[in-house]
């Protein structure tokens, strides 16, 4: 069953990555093959989540961010890690905040 879900060279950026559920969202994505781009306003819980899956043998890179701001969520996009060359497979949104 777990062949359905493999996710080898196809990235999966995983906002809120850096608590709540969403370091478990990122250790799946990459324990499935694919590397995970961790946009969080807490960079170093976002580093810790990328170092447990980089020493699991994923690849993961932190990326200090606020998904409230537009210009700051589209320079990230533009400017992502060179190793995401495959481009997005999906989206996974776990973060979130109250207005």
């Amino acid at each position: 069953m777990t062949q359905h879900f493999r996710r080898d060279g196809t990235c999966a950026p995983v906002t809120g990555a850096d608590s709540g559920i969403g370091p478990a969202v990122a250790e799946g994505f990459a324990g499935a093959g694919g590397p995970v781009f961790g946009p969080a306003r807490s960079a170093p819980q976002m580093e810790e989540t990328a170092e447990v899956i980089r020493i699991a043998g994923g690849k993961a890179r932190a990326l200090p961010l606020d998904v409230t701001d537009t210009a700051a969520c589209h320079a990230a996009l533009d400017a992502r890690p060179v190793f995401l060359k495959s481009g997005f497979a999906l989206m996974v949104g776990g973060g979130w905040t109250a207005a």
